[in-house]
């Protein structure tokens, strides 16, 4: 894992960082197991990382990954928004499709 670019934003406090990740004859890694070696690269704590997105180049076994890398929890917690839909039961959607 190398570190492609950084990008210090001193308005949000955080840094923008995009990492290469590779993963030969392997799935694409999975958000957690990429946590976890950006926590091992970085040294700060789990709660100051928000992973945007991993995108795997075709036929390479190379993922970039682009990663926000905050200076305090504070400014983490105002920031970032983490919309869950809500769950959908499936009694009331066969209900709703009868109709």
């Amino acid at each position: 894992m190398k570190i492609i670019s950084e990008h210090k934003d001193l308005l949000l406090n955080r840094r923008r960082l995009v990492f290469e990740i590779e993963h030969l004859k392997q799935a694409t890694p999975k958000k957690e197991e990429v946590k976890k070696l950006i926590i091992e690269k970085l040294k700060i704590p789990e709660n100051l990382i928000n992973i945007k997105f991993i995108k795997s180049n075709f036929g390479n076994g190379t993922s970039r990954v682009n990663v926000y890398a905050y200076d305090d929890e504070k400014t983490f917690n105002d920031i970032e928004v983490f919309r869950k839909k809500p769950k959908v039961k499936k009694d009331a959607k066969k209900a709703q499709t009868k109709k």
